[in-house]
């Protein structure tokens, strides 16, 4: 049975690797069912990873369902708070992750790519950090503005700062050719050399997603009186980087050491601000 042939009515063979019955879900309509849910973000994601690693999108897109399967296998409703498709992101992200370590020694990802895909990590936490729903953040970037109710929403601050990023973020588009929305499907999920973390649990994840939105409210309150490092610091965990990379990619590289007390620094800084 292959990777993707998840609608079988056979059970998967045991493997090294154990999955559930019919490897997205314990019955076949059970995995039918998380397919068909997930069949535009697998081809999404595997689609970006492919335009910017070696390989085919067939290999791409197996390891994107490898990722879910994991997702629907390791998943407990009953522990933490995280969105059951937020920890399918991540798993996800780690066998495509995994696969481009295991067979690319270097990943190409062109510059404006990367640019625009911290861009985009900025508007989403900002907005994510006013409970807004992910449809609407999605008609953020189809529009290109925020609209005009959402001045109202936001503080002023913040409502400047989406609307610069959505500046930028257009820029790119005009000096690489390429439409807005195609740029936002090709920088939102990029290959990453985060460290592959196959342990991290649904209760780690939630406090990961805490970590993030805390250093947003932070960011967007104070960001005018924060250093260079802790704002490095700060955009690392919103972007979802463990400590490792955070410190891998201080100028100069820093322990997982120092970035924890980076951490503990800031949190008694701004506690009373």
């Amino acid at each position: 049975m292959t990777k993707i042939d998840i609608v079988s009515t056979t059970p998967v063979e045991t493997e090294q690797e154990g999955f559930l019955p019919y490897y997205l879900g314990d019955t076949p309509e059970d995995a039918e069912e998380t397919y068909v849910v997930f069949s535009k973000l697998l081809g999404v994601m595997s689609s970006s990873y492919a335009d910017h690693a070696n390989g085919l999108l067939s290999d791409y897109f197996g390891e994107a369902v490898k990722g879910l399967a994991r997702a629907k296998r390791d998943w407990d409703p009953t522990r933490g708070e995280c969105k059951f498709k937020t920890f399918a992101i991540l798993k996800i992200k780690n066998a495509l992750n995994e696969y481009c370590r295991r067979n690319s020694s270097i990943v190409n990802i062109p510059h404006y790519i990367r640019v625009a895909h911290t861009y985009i990590t900025n508007i989403k936490t900002i907005m994510e950090g006013y409970n807004i729903a992910q449809e609407n953040i999605d008609f953020v970037f189809n529009g290109g503005s925020c609209p005009a109710f959402a001045f109202d929403l936001f503080a002023e601050k913040d409502y400047a700062r989406i609307e610069s990023e959505l500046d930028k973020l257009k820029n790119l588009c005009k000096n690489s050719g390429i439409k807005l929305s195609d740029l936002v499907k090709r920088a939102e999920y990029v290959p990453s050399d985060m460290a592959y973390d196959e342990s991290m649990s649904q209760d780690a994840l939630h406090n990961r997603e805490k970590r993030r939105l805390a250093a947003a409210l932070v960011v967007s309150k104070l960001e005018d009186s924060m250093t260079p490092a802790e704002l490095h610091v700060a955009h690392g965990i919103m972007a979802g980087h463990s400590y490792g990379e955070i410190g891998r990619t201080h100028d100069p590289k820093r322990s997982i050491a120092w970035v924890q007390k980076k951490v503990d620094e800031m949190r008694n800084k701004f506690q009373n601000q």
